[in-house]
């Protein structure tokens, strides 16, 4: 299942629940030709729930449109994938993001489930800030997010979100998805005003697979906003070509 056509562009990550600022984000990039689609989240669907904000965005598109639970598959198998799952797809939108720390059994049911209603399933881990791991005194030890990541792809996972500023262990993941998965998408995320300069560099040595950059709407207005995308699109582009 592929709802990426493009093998490289930009993913917006809607972070607010005001309809003005969503509808002003996706007016003024649904026709730039490296958007590749859009992200909720929680905070962006708590108040209004998911299938009107859905609703609202497809008014102006149909790029694709992820849900992002906000660490969905950390509970019981039953809840994790259960009704949830088909919900999710019932409100609308096109791929879901887990990140299943309650175990493989979990990672199976969602996968599973998504499989069943037509979900596309993305993992995500590492996040970004210092803390997350136990070397740096937090509480997942990297081992655990690597095997995450590998047993995902024996289930047949090829989208990945990972944080941007740990370049590093990505190359690590990378060496050794390539060999399961093939061609991975990565979906690039935590991305801040900084990274837009030294990120396209770094991505040089990743682009044997598909790459996209995951840009929250929290830097500046709007304006700005897109022509910070259109810079930073001209960088991104020139080093994976």
């Amino acid at each position: 299942m592929e709802i990426f056509k493009a093998k490289n562009g930009i993913l917006i990550e809607l972070n607010s629940d005001s309809e003005k600022i969503i509808n002003n984000i996706i007016s003024s990039s649904k026709d730039l030709p490296f958007i590749v689609g859009y992200k909720l989240n929680a905070e962006s669907i708590i108040l209004n729930g998911l299938k009107s904000t859905v609703k609202l965005i497809k008014k102006q598109t149909n790029l694709p449109l992820i849900y992002d639970h906000q660490k969905l598959g950390s509970d019981s198998p039953d809840i994790s994938g259960g009704n949830i799952i088909e919900k999710i797809k019932k409100a609308g939108v096109d791929a879901v993001v887990i990140l299943p720390y309650a175990g493989k059994q979990i990672l199976e049911k969602i996968i599973e489930s998504c499989n069943k209603v037509g979900l596309l399933t993305f993992v995500c881990g590492d996040l970004p800030y210092k803390g997350y791991f136990t070397d740096e005194d937090g509480y997942i030890d990297t081992e655990s997010q690597q095997k995450i990541y590998l047993d995902a792809a024996r289930l047949g996972v090829s989208h990945f979100l990972m944080s941007c500023n740990r370049i590093e262990r990505i190359k690590i993941y990378c060496h050794q998805l390539d060999s399961i998965v093939g061609k991975l998408k990565i979906f690039l995320t935590a991305i801040d005003s900084k990274d837009c300069t030294n990120l396209p560099e770094s991505c040089t040595q990743l682009k044997q697979n598909d790459i996209y950059a995951v840009f929250d709407n929290k830097f500046v207005d709007s304006a700005e906003y897109i022509n910070l995308l259109k810079v930073f699109w001209e960088s991104f582009k020139n080093k994976l070509s």
